[in-house]
Order: C-alpha cells, then sequence, then structure tokens
C-alpha cells in the first residue's frame, strides 16, 4: 500500500527528534522518585535509566511529559494513580509489566525501538492517540477495563494483540498501521475501526466480538478473519481497497448479527466455512474477482443487490441461504455458479433485472471443490444455474424472468450437447457395420478354398460392392438428434420466447419451397415478357403472390393453382409432389412454433 504517512515515519526522522530535543540531563531509577508527594513530575528531561518503576507500588500521579528517555525502559510496577508520558521518546526498547489502576497516558509518545506491554491490566482508559511505533508493539495478555484510544496513531510494523481482553470500548480513528494483529482476543465492547484509517494488513484470529464492530471507511491492502466470533453487528460499509490488495480472506468464522458491506470495492474475497446468523448484505459493491462462498451457510437472508462482479464467478460450493437470496440489479460479467449450491429449504431465491452477460463455459472445468476450481464452470453446471433460476421464478410466479432463464437454460445445454457430439452431422470414430462386412468380404475372397466360389459369385457380388462403395461416405456419419432438435428450436422461437422468429422462420421457408415447386412444374404457369403492358405484369404478379399465400397453407391441395390457370398450363412434374410435401412439414413446424411462442405467458 502507497502510504506516504507510514514512509516518513523512519530512524532518521528518530535521530532527528533526538538531536533536535532539548532538556536538562538526569539519571533516574525507583528510589529516586520514591516520594511522598502527590504528584512526582518531570518535565523536558534526558533521562537516562536501565530499570525504571521497577517492582514497587506507587500510589501518587508519575508524570513524565516530553521526556527523552536515551536507554531501555523496563516497568515492572502497580500504579494507583495516573501514568502519563505524555509527549515523551522512548529512544529504545521498552517494557511495561503489571497493573495501573488508574489512567494511563501515551499520547503523542515516539517509540523507537522494540514496544511491548505483558500482563498489564489497565483499569481505566488508555490514552494513545497520537503516537509513534517505529518499530511496532505487542500486548500480551493484557486486561483494557477502559477505553483504548489509537486515534491518530502511526504504527510502522506490526502492533500485535495475543491473548488480550477488551472491557471499554476500542478506537482506532485515522490510524496508520502497517499490521495489526488481534489473535485470541476478546472484546466485550465496541471495536471501531474507521474515519479514513489506513491498515496494510489486518488479521482477526480466534477471537471473540461480543458487541458491534465497525470498520467505516478503512483502507487496507490485505484483511483475513480467521476462526473469529462476531456476537453482534459488524459494518463494513465504505470499507475502501486500494488497487494493490491481495486478499480478503474469512475462515472459520461466525457472524451472529447483520453483516453489512455496503458501498465497497474489492479485488479478491473468499468466504470459507463461514456462519452468517444474520443477514449478510453486499449492497452496491464490486468484486474485481469474484466471490467464492465455499460451505458458508446463510441462515438469514443473502442480498446481493447492485453487486458487480467483474471476474471469474459468484460461486456457491457446497453452501445455503435459510431464507431469501436477493439479487436485484446485480452484474456478473464472467458468471452465476449455483449448481454446487446445497438445497435452501424454505428459502427463495429473488433474481430481478439482472446481467448475466454471455460468460463461457467449458465441457471439462475440473471438479469445482477442488481450491481455484470454483473460477470454472462446466456446461452442465451453467445450465443447472439458469434451471434453479427458472424453477425459483416460477414459484414465485414471475413468468416473465422464468421465460428468460428458460431460454438461457436450453441455450447452455444446446452448448452442451453441441460440446459433447462436435456437429449435427460428424463423423463416428467407432467401426461401423459396413466397416465389419467389407472386412469380412475382404478375408473370405483370399482364402483358397473360396476362390472359385468368389469367381462364381462375381456378378452377384458387383452390384453390392457398388452400393457399399456409393454408401460408405456415410455409414461412418453419426446424427446427433438432440442438437438438431435443439438448434431448431433456438432458430424458429428461441425456445419459445420470441415469436418474430417463428413469423420470419415460416415465410422463409415457403418461399425457398414455393419457389422449388414452381421450378419443379413442368410448364411454368407465367412467363414473364419484357413488351407486356403493366396491367397484365401486375395481374401476373399478383397471380403469383396469391398462390405463395396458398401454398403456406398447409391443407392446400397439391393442384391448387388449377384455380388460376387451365390444366394444360399447370402440369406437375416429378419432384412438384415431394417439394410440396417437405414445405407441409416446414410451414407446419413454423406456424407451430410461432403459436407456442404467442402462448409463452401461459407455459408456466
Amino acid at each position: 500500500m502507497d502510504n506516504e504517512i507510514l514512509k516518513s515515519l523512519t530512524k532518521e526522522k528518530l535521530n532527528q527528534e533526538i538531536r533536535e530535543f532539548e532538556g536538562d540531563n538526569v539519571h533516574l531509577d525507583s528510589n529516586q522518585i520514591d516520594t511522598e508527594a502527590s504528584v512526582f513530575h518531570s518535565n523536558k528531561k534526558i533521562v537516562s535509566a536501565a530499570h525504571f518503576f521497577f517492582e514497587k507500588t506507587f500510589s501518587y500521579v508519575i508524570e513524565l511529559k516530553e521526556c527523552l528517555f536515551t536507554s531501555g525502559v523496563t516497568i515492572n510496577a502497580e500504579f494507583e494513580k495516573p501514568l502519563v508520558f505524555k509527549g515523551s521518546i522512548f529512544s529504545k526498547s521498552f517494557s511495561h509489566t503489571g497493573n495501573v489502576n488508574n489512567r494511563a497516558v501515551f499520547a503523542n509518545v515516539f517509540f523507537g525501538s522494540e514496544t511491548e506491554f505483558s500482563n498489564v491490566n489497565f483499569k481505566d482508559d488508555v490514552r494513545f492517540s497520537k503516537s509513534r511505533f517505529l518499530r511496532g508493539a505487542k500486548f500480551i495478555s493484557c486486561t483494557f477495563e477502559g477505553i483504548v484510544d489509537f486515534k491518530e496513531a502511526i504504527i510502522k510494523e506490526e502492533i500485535e494483540f495475543n491473548d488480550c481482553t477488551f472491557n471499554g470500548k476500542v478506537f482506532f480513528s485515522v490510524a496508520h498501521i502497517n499490521w495489526l494483529t488481534l489473535n485470541n482476543c476478546i472484546f466485550n465492547s465496541l471495536f471501531s475501526f474507521e474515519e479514513g484509517s489506513v491498515a496494510t494488513f489486518f488479521l482477526i484470529s480466534l477471537s471473540n466480538f461480543k458487541l458491534d464492530v465497525s470498520f467505516r471507511q478503512l483502507r487496507l491492502n490485505s484483511f483475513s478473519i480467521n476462526k473469529a466470533i462476531f456476537e453482534s453487528n459488524i459494518d463494513f460499509s465504505a470499507l475502501q481497497t486500494t488497487p494493490s490488495i491481495r486478499s480478503i480472506d474469512i475462515k472459520y468464522s461466525e457472524f451472529w448479527g447483520e453483516t453489512v458491506f455496503f458501498d465497497r470495492h474489492f479485488e479478491s474475497v473468499l468466504f470459507y466455512d463461514v456462519i452468517f446468523k444474520g443477514v449478510a448484505d453486499f449492497y452496491n459493491s464490486t468484486f474485481l474477482e469474484g466471490i467464492p462462498f465455499i460451505k458458508t451457510r446463510f441462515l438469514d437472508s443473502l442480498i446481493l443487490t447492485k453487486v458487480k462482479i467483474k471476474k471469474n464467478l459468484l460461486a456457491f460450493v457446497n453452501s445455503s441461504v435459510a431464507k431469501s437470496f436477493i439479487l436485484h440489479d446485480a452484474t456478473f460479467e464472467q458468471g452465476l455458479n449455483l449448481a454446487p449450491m446445497h438445497g435452501n429449504g424454505e428459502g427463495t431465491i429473488n433474481a430481478l433485472n439482472c446481467n448475466f452477460g454471455d460468460f463461457k463455459a467449458s465441457l471439462d472445468a475440473g471438479d469445482v471443490y477442488l481450491d481455484e476450481n470454483w473460477k470454472k464452470i462446466s456446461f452442465e453446471h451453467k445450465r443447472e444455474t439458469y434451471r434453479i433460476l427458472k424453477n425459483e421464478a416460477i414459484k414465485q410466479n414471475n413468468r416473465i424472468a422464468a421465460l428468460d432463464f428458460h431460454a438461457r437454460e436450453m441455450e447452455s445445454h444446446t452448448l452442451c450437447v453441441k460440446e459433447k457430439g462436435n456437429y449435427i452431422l460428424s463423423r463416428t470414430s467407432k467401426e461401423t457395420k459396413l466397416d465389419k462386412l467389407a472386412h469380412k468380404l475382404s478375408e473370405r475372397a483370399f482364402k483358397k478354398d473360396t476362390i472359385v466360389k468368389s469367381i462364381v459369385l462375381a456378378p452377384f457380388a458387383i452390384p453390392i460392392i457398388l452400393i457399399m462403395v456409393i454408401c460408405y461416405p456415410f455409414a461412418n456419419i453419426k446424427f446427433n438428434s438432440d442438437l438438431f432438435v435443439l438448434r431448431l428450436n433456438q432458430i424458429t422461437n428461441n425456445h419459445g420466447s420470441d415469436w418474430k422468429r417463428g413469423i420470419i422462420f415460416t415465410l422463409s421457408t415457403s418461399a425457398i419451397f414455393f419457389m422449388l415447386f414452381w421450378f419443379s412444374l413442368e410448364q411454368a404457369p407465367v412467363v414473364f415478357n419484357v413488351n407486356a403492358s403493366l396491367e397484365h405484369t401486375l395481374d401476373g404478379i399478383g397471380n403469383i403472390f396469391s398462390n405463395y399465400l396458398n401454398f403456406t397453407n398447409p391443407t392446400h391441395r397439391v393442384s391448387f393453382m388449377e384455380n388460376h390457370y387451365s390444366e394444360e398450363i399447370f402440369t406437375k412434374g416429378a419432384w412438384t409432389v415431394f417439394f410440396d410435401f417437405i414445405a407441409r412439414i416446414f410451414i407446419g413446424v413454423g406456424l407451430y412454433q410461432t403459436i407456442q411462442a404467442f402462448r409463452k405467458y401461459g407455459r408456466f
């Protein structure tokens, strides 16, 4: 992540502030500040101390403001009153162990080396606002009873919370962090990481959030949630990701309340073995690399309204939605795969005004249950997806949507059959019966005991051989009847959804066969003459058009032209009846398909 604020926090920056620091040199240890006064105060001092506040209990306020600590600081003590290090610089390591029974203020502090808080019980508020951590920080087995404030903090490396308990609110407002880890922590109050905060990497593992969690307007590079439980609502609204994002992974976790991903932009997302007990809402979010829901259960509703998926798929693998699955105005540029999805039970899928695009499928997409294969979709899964959407639309009495999904289902099935069977007519690699017969005859013909028989039977065998030679090119041609029917339905009415195709098919095929019928006559009823008058020309054209309309009637007589021409002029040829018979079939198919398309809203 290109974060200029994090880049500006360097060792040179620390050395510069040390050089510019002005103050008196002092050496302090526990004995020197052990006083009965109510406040120990030191301001603008250069402090050298190997062990500071070591193994003591301090019952008075400790204030060391704007001090420079030139050596490592180790604290192992208990503080009954406030502990204040506001504006100080710790140039070496800082280690704190013990209880702070009052507020602790580390505001605007510069931690220049390793920083660790171990087994510290903060019984009041802790302030790290505007603090800078050059080498990161560790909080191990700490308890925070009050507010924890990291507002505008800058953490160059990793800040890690291990086995910590937060009973008060936690704020990371406008903070800039390279890596934040929450491992095996318990949050009993609000956790807020918002208002323009930036985190390059964010890891939540084995943690439990009792109350609401907010990641509003958080900008991050990589976000991972592993084995975490969110018992209340979690808000990812306005969660911003940079173009260099690698992944947002949520695995083995549970969301008990409402989970909101409003108006967000994600490049890579993975949900694996996740349970959403409340509503999961991804309203108006964009996903560049698709969304795989693997072994994910939505015990309430899933909302994908106005979602845009640019690459790959929205895939449900061994996942289920118990209640409503809402797909309104969603865009799937490369597809949707609902085939591996578990049954919804009483749940419904409501797909309205979605753009599924013309996404590609393959004959062998591999095992969808293996990693990375979710990005591929087979023809069978594509067809099954549209079948599921069609049936859901039928359940909701949405006939218009059901027709669209039915057409897409049949189109997918057509492509599937085509890929499996190549074309309507294709050569087969299997040995045909004609091949076997020819092979057997050639073997028997060259046996000694059959040579005489072959010579005697040669006159009878020649016609058989000629028939075999003529038929052989067609003997190993395979006719794909399923693909023929599917293509014919697609051409004639787009699987019952387009009546215009039926009319065009009927008129075009009838016109072709009418011309063949016309030219098959032994004598043409009408012969055009350039010297004919306009009246006679128009008369002839009118008669032809009238005959064409009669021809499109599948119940017409073969000799229907006798009404306009004498028997001498109208004489049937050898092919006339054949063309008339074939034309009736095609015209009947066209008329039937047109009627079916006009009745499309009554089909489901």
